[in-house]
Parts: structure tokens; C-alpha cells; sequence
């Protein structure tokens, strides 16, 4: 079922002792043409409470905002601001657990709203045969017109391994897992479990990620 893309940041839980890292797009890239625009939205989320812990931001990058402009009603999302800063929690301990092992960095993969959800394009990217892709484009020409989105993919890292490594100044999302949902109550579940043969795209995303020292 689409949905109008919402980027309103509810049900954001506040912490009083807060450190800045902030995040700039910098790629998307597969071995396989990606047949639809991309609508990469990003945030942080508690896989133990089950909540978003910062704002979502989204972007949608340069290859696709022409495409995408073609409907109106994504104006705004193509305008929005090409880096943000998230506020965190800085990370403490119990003595039963370290409090950042339950954060992820989570980024969302949307795109506009196809007729039977885009399943030739998932088709396609699960299987890059050039039948596939043929079905896939074809079936690109039935896009819903109003600003309608859905979501195909999602990616997590844990937090605790970006703060280990933030000296790089990236971060990457090597894989990407197949999904039509990604609502809190979702991503609590599979973020709190081991997935089995879960459906991956080869879809990298990299992020240039530099902490704010107070």
C-alpha cells in the first residue's frame, strides 16, 4: 500500500546529554541498472525501545531529481538540505549493557509508487536477467502521479561500529535487504533477531559522516 511521503520526524524520543555527528550524501552505486528514482531517507533507531532516536532526513541524489521533478509533489523532497546533523545520546553504560549496542543507522530506500508494488523492478534486482530488466522498465510506465511512495529496501549498521570507525569520514551501507515495509514495529523485529536468507540487492551507499565536538 503506498503512502505520502512523510518526513514530519514523529514519535522522536529526546535525550538530555546530546553529542552532533553529521551526515552528507555522497554515492549510490550497483552492478545493475536502478530502473526507478531513489529516495534515500536516514535516521537513527533503538532496536531495544523501538523508536526513531533522531530526525529522518531524506535526499534524493543528483542522477535522480530530474525524474523525479517530473511529479510535482516530490518538489520538496528534491529541495531538501543536502547534509543534516544528528543529535545523540551520548553513549553510556550500565552494568548490563553498553547503551549504544542497541542503535542502528538506518537508511531507507523509497521510490514512486508503481502499479503491483514494483515487483518487476524487484524481480529485476534480485535476478539481472535482460528479460527481467525489460519487465522492469515496462513496468515503470504505470508510476502512480501525487507524490506516492513506497519502499523496497533498508539498511543497518550498527552505531557502536560507526563511532569505532568514524576517523574514516564514511560511512557504508555495502548491501541493502529487500523488504515493503520499514515502520518502527518492523525494524524492531529484524534488527532484534538473526534474518534467514534474507533478500539482498548489491546497492552501495556511502555517506560522509564527521563528529561535532561541543
Amino acid at each position: 500500500t503506498p503512502s505520502s511521503f512523510d518526513m514530519r520526524g514523529e514519535n522522536i524520543v529526546q535525550h538530555p546529554e546530546l553529542t552532533y555527528y553529521t551526515f552528507e550524501f555522497e554515492s549510490i552505486e550497483a552492478p545493475f541498472d536502478l530502473i526507478t528514482p531513489v529516495i534515500l531517507s536516514l535516521y537513527v533507531f533503538d532496536a531495544n525501545i523501538g523508536r526513531r532516536v533522531s530526525e529522518q532526513w531524506s535526499v534524493v541524489p543528483d542522477q535522480w531529481k530530474s525524474k523525479l521533478g517530473e511529479d510535482p509533489e516530490f518538489s520538496y523532497i528534491i529541495n531538501s538540505p543536502p547534509k543534516v546533523s544528528f543529535a545523540l545520546e551520548k553513549p553510556r553504560t550500565t552494568k548490563s549493557m553498553d547503551l549504544t549496542e542497541q542503535l542502528f543507522l538506518v537508511v531507507v530506500l523509497d521510490r514512486p509508487f508503481i502499479l503491483k508494488g514494483g515487483a518487476a523492478v524487484d524481480d529485476y534486482y534480485t535476478n539481472q536477467k535482460e528479460a527481467n530488466k525489460k519487465k522492469a522498465i515496462l513496468a515503470t510506465k504505470e508510476q502512480c502521479i501525487g507524490g506516492w511512495a513506497n519502499t523496497f529496501a533498508y539498511g543497518a549498521i550498527p552505531m557502536h561500529t560507526i563511532m569505532d570507525t568514524i576517523a574514516t569520514g564514511i560511512v557504508r551501507f555495502d548491501h541493502v535487504v529487500a523488504t515493503q515495509q520499514a515502520d518502527e514495529e518492523y525494524l524492531q523485529h529484524k534488527l532484534n533477531k538473526v534474518r534467514k536468507n534474507p533478500v539482498n540487492y548489491s546497492i552501495d551507499i556511502r555517506y560522509k559522516i564527521a563528529k561535532q565536538d561541543p
